[in-house]
Formats: structure tokens, sequence, C-alpha cells
């Protein structure tokens, strides 16, 4: 497994600093709810200047941002433009507009990336790449030292490429210590006691929370829990699909014999 690899793969996906900025609440609420789901640290706001205001306060507490592109008062290109000037933190831009002139103007401006409404639950699920590979590009010209997150040792410290990013060594720092929490072996009858668990309380219920409390296993914690049920449901989508392939298969192949069928009867009538 490579550096990089070893470094997505322990990467602490649980407990995700969330900023989400949209002027319709409904839209608040789902999405609060879809990351609470996922055990992500969730903070709201229906008022771009008031998110803003937040932000200065609290640049060091927030890893990614959610913000509508379109909205009163304040809208999500000059919020975008805000942010991209004074911090250091991924931004995620998303509407109901999917013209390629909207998408280019926001990544063009900063954006990291562009979610086109509604927000598949699956986007929020993998939300915690933004951060991870934003972390992982400050440090990778640095190629001679391990990362830290990785393997938790550096041959020397990693300067940070701009000056007065203290707000990305805050950031890194955190999540050197979120790493240090969530190095654990997860043997064979380990990972089977969790797929119990998670199987009585359904997938869909299931939160790193409620297993922690039905597995009762006092070595583990919830960002642990949290990062092996993610991966979890990645495999299971994966395999999902990958029998929805093979049955694809399998009718285009019964309809191609039925075709040939036909054509064999009708030829001999």
């Amino acid at each position: 497994m490579t550096t990089e690899n070893k470094f997505f793969s322990e990467f602490p996906t649980a407990e995700l600093r969330v900023l989400v900025v949209d002027n319709d609440f409904k839209i608040l609420e789902i999405i609060k709810q879809m990351c609470l789901h996922y055990d992500y640290n969730v903070v709201t706001f229906s008022d771009a200047s008031l998110a803003l205001n937040y932000l200065r306060e609290n640049k060091y507490c927030i890893d990614v941002i959610l913000v509508e592109v379109h909205m009163p008062n304040m809208d999500g290109f000059e919020f975008l433009k805000n942010v991209t000037e004074e911090m250091n933190v991924p931004i995620i831009m998303m509407s109901y507009d999917g013209s390629t002139s909207s998408v280019m103007k926001c990544v063009t401006q900063g954006a990291c990336d562009y979610w086109i409404k509604p927000v598949p639950e699956r986007q929020i699920m993998l939300m915690w790449k933004h951060v991870a590979k934003k972390i992982w590009n400050e440090n990778k010209p640095s190629r001679k030292h391990v990362s830290k997150f990785a393997s938790l040792v550096v041959d020397a410290p990693v300067k940070n490429q701009e000056e007065g990013s203290s707000s990305s060594k805050e950031s890194e720092d955190y999540y050197v210590a979120q790493a240090k929490k969530t190095r654990v072996v997860w043997s064979k009858e380990l990972h089977q006691q969790f797929v119990e668990v998670v199987m009585q309380i359904g997938l869909k219920d299931a939160t790193p929370k409620r297993i922690l409390e039905v597995m009762q296993n006092p070595n583990l914690t919830r960002q642990q829990v949290g990062s092996h049920l993610q991966k979890y449901r990645l495999e299971l989508m994966k395999g999902s699909n990958e029998v929805t392939q093979q049955n694809e298969r399998y009718m285009y192949c019964n309809n191609l014999v039925s075709e040939e069928d036909q054509l064999s009867n009708h030829s001999y009538a």
C-alpha cells in the first residue's frame, strides 16, 4: 500500500466539522440530518453574512464548508471570494443550477467541488475526502517525509507553503491527534461482531454512537467505529453495483438467446 493510500485509509472520517449555508431551511435540515447520520459535527446558517462572521471568529474550528450559490443579501460567489481570501478551508458549492457557466465560475474562484441539488447522501458520506486531500496536498512537496497521518512519524518538520497559514497547521494538528486515536486492528472476529451489531440495529439507522453502545467494547472510539462504518457502507455499495451489472449482463444474454430462438423458429416455420 502506498503512503497516499495508507493516509486516506486511516484518515479519521467521523466528527468532521462541517459548516452549511443555505437560505432554504428545509434543505438546511435535510443536510444537517445527513451529516449527523455520519457522526459529523455540523453548524448551519441561513444567512451567508452571519456565516462569514462565524468563520472569522472560529476559523480553526471548521474543516469543510457547504454553501448554496444563489442566496439573497450575500450570494455564494461573494461568500466564496471572502473565504478563499481570508482562510484555507475546502468549500463545496451547491445549487439546482447545473449550468456549465455556474460550475466553472465557482471552480475557477476556488471551490473544491460543485454539487447539483438535491444533494445525494453518498456525497455527504464522502465529503471528508476533500479535507483529506487538502491536508495531503499541503504536505506533498516534502516527498522524503512519511505522512504524519499514515505512520504518525516524520523525519523533520514540514513547513507550511504559505506564511501565516496557521489555520492549516491547527487543522493538521487536530487530525494528527484524531489519527492517533483511530489506529485499530479490525480482526476477523471484531469485524464480525461489528457486522452483527449493524445488522441488529439496521444499516440505515446505524450510527457510531449506537454501534458502540451495543458492542460495549471499551477499546473502541466513535472515530474508529465511524471510519469503519463508512468503509463498510462503501464496500456494500460496491458489491451492490457489481451484482446489478451482473444482472444486467445476464438479462442481456437472455434477450440475445431469446431473439436467436425466435429467429431460428421463424426460419423453420
